[in-house]
């Protein structure tokens, strides 16, 4: 009897011993289906981000013709263009086709000019772009947003903007008309730019005018009263939550007030200067 139970007992510990290593080894392989499976959803889904973003970035024929896009992770894009020339491109552009893509999608831009023109107007605003970098560049319509409350409405994505070396070309009409009133304000992303950044570095900018024979059309003397004003009374606090560093370098048109939005104000306690 005693024999008998103890038999019992063993078979009954091999069956849970086997019931065990099956059960152990099918939950292995299990584990390893399923990793497997991950992995080849996760290769499908990152062929499909790089064929949707490939089909659409050739749509744009200046920037497919100047520019070079890589796939840099399972959502990260880098777009590298280089100008050359009587060559341009436009970040409206951009921008539409920006929005035709998967929202997961993030782009770094960097654009290199060689005597080229680039078409961008502040706050360089593009859903998904995570990184810009502009140098040696002519950038013409870099004002005439300045007052487009569209702009506001447009993800602020950017967490990485520097400039360097460029020139803005500025008409004096766009000038003008760029310059804020009581009852014609500028945007809050003109006046803070990136608020959601981590570095600002804005490196050697230079302003010319390409009409200022235009310049006794239009009444400047009472419009940069009204800007003073303006700034007196609107007051506007920029939130600069993440931000580590902002440079502002190497340029003749920095204004008091452009310093004050984060120099003297308690919104950017991370800032190294």
């Amino acid at each position: 009897m005693k024999n008998y139970l103890t038999f019992l007992n063993i078979c009954h510990l091999l069956g849970v011993g086997l019931a065990l290593n099956i059960f152990t080894n099918t939950t292995e392989r299990n584990i390893d289906l399923v990793t497997k499976q991950q992995q080849m959803n996760n290769s499908i889904e990152t062929f499909a981000n790089f064929s949707g973003v490939m089909n659409e970035f050739e749509s744009i024929k200046n920037w497919s013709r100047l520019c070079n896009i890589s796939q840099t992770g399972h959502t990260d894009f880098n777009i590298v263009c280089i100008i050359i020339g009587n060559s341009s491109i436009k970040l409206s552009e951009f921008r539409n086709f920006t929005d035709k893509i998967s929202s997961n999608i993030r782009f770094d831009l960097s654009v290199t000019c060689e005597d080229g023109i680039i078409h961008f107007p502040w706050p360089f605003r593009a859903d998904k772009l995570h990184r810009i970098y502009i140098k040696d560049c002519r950038i013409k319509d870099y004002r005439t947003d300045y007052k487009n409350p569209l702009i506001d409405s447009i993800p602020d994505t950017i967490k990485y903007l520097q400039m360097e070396n460029v020139t803005t070309i500025l008409r004096i009409k766009e000038t003008y008309d760029s310059i804020p009133k009581a009852d014609s304000p500028i945007t809050r992303a003109t006046e803070c730019g990136p608020e959601n950044a981590f570095s600002i570095i804005r490196r050697g900018k230079e302003v010319i005018f390409e009409d200022f024979h235009n310049y006794q059309l239009y009444d400047f003397s009472t419009a940069l009263t009204n800007f003073d004003q303006y700034f007196n009374i609107q007051k506007r606090t920029c939130l600069y939550n993440n931000l580590d560093v902002f440079e502002i370098s190497g340029m003749v048109d920095i204004t008091r007030n452009t310093i004050n939005k984060i120099v003297y104000t308690d919104v950017a306690e991370n800032l190294k200067i």
